[in-house]
């Protein structure tokens, strides 16, 4: 298969969800099988793996391909899951219904500003959006508007991105801790750094996870329902009655 080929069948979601969060994993995995008593630091680990690819850059294959497989690994895993990693350690009802229902009142008070063609087109969200409804979202969107979905999977892209950077933390704080139990410290410098470096992450984006992930939901509905109430004005428009033009 020819390179251009093989570049075309990645997409964005493979170049900034997938790609990165398995990188920063095979660095705390690759630092932790190379980490002994006498690893100077975690910078000296990395620059060895820096050393070995120059000196063989066909190792770079395999270092981008253990990439691609570990950032599709965490990918599997439902975003639920590192949701109900981070406190108050539980789930927090995706796809927050209530913040969904706030955007749908903001609309039926705005009728007139949002340039609404029927509020009736609206959601009734008052039964709650269990995830089969908003999986149909999604799926409507996606049939019905291409530039609609690609531009609402810009925020999908980026919540995976997010969820695959929260379960890298967790390795590399498992990872320091592997660290520290194998050279019996808790001061080895290489495993103190894979535990800061993991802890920022870890906080990095923990702490924006939920706003990003109601950012998410959030641009799904109003696509929706900007999808909705163009089918509205189509349908409207199309049922007009033909006038009769008499001749001359």
């Amino acid at each position: 298969m020819p390179a251009e080929k093989i570049v075309s069948q990645f997409n964005k979601s493979d170049l900034f969800a997938v790609l990165p969060p398995g990188f920063v994993i095979f660095t705390f995995v690759y630092a932790v099988y190379r980490t002994n008593n006498q690893t100077a630091s975690l910078w000296a680990v990395l620059q060895g793996l820096t050393d070995q690819l120059q000196q063989r850059p066909a190792w770079l294959v395999f270092v981008l391909f253990a990439a691609y497989l570990l950032g599709n690994l965490v990918r599997t895993i439902p975003v639920e899951f590192a949701e109900r990693m981070l406190p108050p350690f539980r789930k927090k009802g995706f796809p927050y219904p209530d913040k969904l229902q706030e955007v749908i009142v903001t609309l039926t008070e705005n009728a007139a500003a949002a340039r609404l063609v029927d509020s009736e087109q609206l959601p009734d969200l008052s039964n709650g959006v269990p995830l089969h409804v908003y999986n149909y979202w999604k799926n409507a969107l996606c049939v019905g508007t291409a530039n609609g979905f690609d531009y609402f999977q810009s925020f999908e892209t980026r919540m995976r991105f997010f969820t695959g950077m929260l379960w890298a933390g967790w390795v590399g704080l498992l990872g320091s801790l592997v660290i520290a139990l194998r050279c019996q410290t808790l001061t080895h410098p290489a495993g103190l750094t894979m535990f800061v470096l993991a802890l920022v992450i870890l906080l990095t984006f923990g702490l924006n996870f939920r706003r990003v992930r109601r950012q998410e939901a959030r641009a799904l509905l109003l696509l929706f329902v900007v999808y909705q109430q163009n089918s509205a004005r189509s349908a409207s428009q199309y049922a007009k009655p033909l006038v009769a033009v008499e001749d001359d």
